[in-house]
């Protein structure tokens, strides 16, 4: 699985290869790849350009390895089908990262949520709440309200700057929550109420996430079951009876 660390490398690869290589399509490739938490690392560099070409990387560096690890022969008709399957290898990694934001940003939520509605309803105005509630959030959260803020103090609308940043993130709660507090703004609604019913809502949301991901374990330990320990007992079971009816 490809990480978001590499895509500066794979994209510097990419600018030595042509243009003019296929790679495989992906209609929502743009709103992917602008979901893509951006890291410490250079990987916010990562834009649809980089991307293609990090794909193209990826194509190639796949075919090279088919001639590496299979028959030449064999590795002049395969090259091509590696070269295409890796390409795909980008897209299942950004998807990967988004679904491991969103998951992320809405564990972070119900909290963020109630900390707003117990600052509103002890007095602070939303524009008061907002900066010390953001200073306890963690994560992709965190990160997104940060540059919401950075925008507010430079001038730009509280409205306009938290839906850019909701909007950058693959999360449809948090917009949620941001629509919710523009409402309030536009107006002059109490938060304290609707903030405590969308956490509760949010928090029973995520508990019934957890008991549907609980009832597919039977089916996700069949395989193991059948293909791995019930052999291993057959083996250890039957084993020595065999063996002592062979002697």
């Amino acid at each position: 699985m490809l990480t978001i660390d590499i895509w500066p490398r794979l994209a510097e690869l990419g600018r030595c290869l042509p243009e003019w290589l296929p790679v495989a399509a992906n209609q929502r490739e743009r709103a992917l790849v602008e979901q893509v938490p951006h890291g410490e690392s250079g990987a916010d560099c990562l834009n649809e350009i980089d991307f293609a070409r990090a794909k193209r990387a990826c194509g190639v560096l796949a075919g090279a390895a088919a001639f590496f690890v299979l028959p030449w022969a064999v590795a002049v008709i395969a090259a091509a089908p590696f070269y295409y399957v890796a390409t795909m290898l980008p897209d299942i990694a950004v998807k990967a990262a988004t679904a491991k934001t969103e998951r992320a940003i809405d564990s972070e939520l119900p909290r963020l949520a109630e900390l707003l509605a117990v600052m509103t309803t002890a007095g602070l105005s939303p524009a008061l709440a907002l900066p010390r509630a953001v200073a306890d959030c963690t994560g992709p959260l965190r990160r997104s309200l940060d540059t919401a803020m950075a925008a507010i103090n430079l001038g730009v609308p509280r409205r306009l700057a938290l839906a850019e940043a909701a909007g950058r993130t693959p999360s449809r709660d948090f917009m949620r929550v941001v629509e919710l507090l523009a409402d309030a703004e536009r107006f002059g609604q109490p938060l304290g109420r609707p903030l405590r019913e969308m956490a509760a809502n949010l928090r029973d949301k995520q508990a019934a996430a957890v008991r549907a991901e609980a009832q597919k374990l039977p089916v996700k330990m069949l395989f193991p079951l059948v293909f791995m320990i019930l052999p291993a007992f057959i083996l250890l079971s039957a084993g020595p009876l065999i063996v002592s009816m062979v002697k």
